[in-house]
């Protein structure tokens, strides 16, 4: 049995970027805040998304009370996670197809739901970045410095990102590579095929 070097460098990829988006969404340090002046260090995530003083009414503890681009980004975060899941189980059973056709439909899929998570995981990173009023550089507020980072938990969502990206086009070059080495079986017969590509 030939063994699908591509194909498993794939699954290794889809293993690692659910690996990486799962650490991206369930721990608690997409942004990093810094009062040095009161001495505050505080972190907080999509999960645990709360205010430094406990006593202020807009802190959101629960997701009903989200703002609307935080639960957009905590659900693209979900259902990225959710695609890559499904698409790596459909591609360890791209080993046990016997079906050429089957095998090509199956890889195309995977392709573009690979896709979808790409898209997805780029909108949540883009609205966080625009909507999280990050201050690399510090703001002054009533003469206390406050500097808010981005943390290591959205540059993992970062490079999550990328490993879609790399999935997605392994994917593509697999659906090729399954077209140029087999004889794809069309449902239709020899004469139509030959007529077809005359004719566009």
């Amino acid at each position: 049995m030939k063994v699908d070097f591509l194909k498993i460098a794939v699954i290794l990829i889809y293993a690692l970027g659910i690996t990486v988006t799962a650490i991206a969404l369930f721990t608690n340090y997409w942004i990093l805040v810094s009062v040095p002046f009161l001495g505050i260090n505080f972190h907080r995530g999509l999960l645990q998304w709360v205010c430094i003083q406990k006593f202020n009414y807009n802190c959101f503890t629960k997701f009903p009370f989200f703002p609307g681009w935080l639960k957009s980004v905590f659900l693209c975060m979900c259902v990225s996670l959710g695609l890559q899941i499904v698409i790596s189980v459909a591609s360890v059973f791209t080993f046990f197809i016997k079906s050429k056709n089957a095998k090509l439909r199956l890889t195309i899929v995977c392709a573009f739901i690979s896709f979808a998570s790409f898209v997805l995981l780029s909108v949540a990173i883009g609205i966080f970045a625009g909507k999280s009023n990050v201050y690399y550089f510090g703001l002054t507020y009533k003469g206390v410095k406050v500097t808010v980072d981005l943390g290591w938990s959205y540059w993992m969502a970062i490079i999550a990102v990328f490993f879609t990206f790399v999935t997605t086009i392994l994917e593509g070059v697999q659906a090729f590579k399954i077209m140029k080495n087999y004889k794809i079986d069309y449902p239709y017969p020899p004469e139509a095929i030959t007529t077809w590509k005359f004719t566009m």
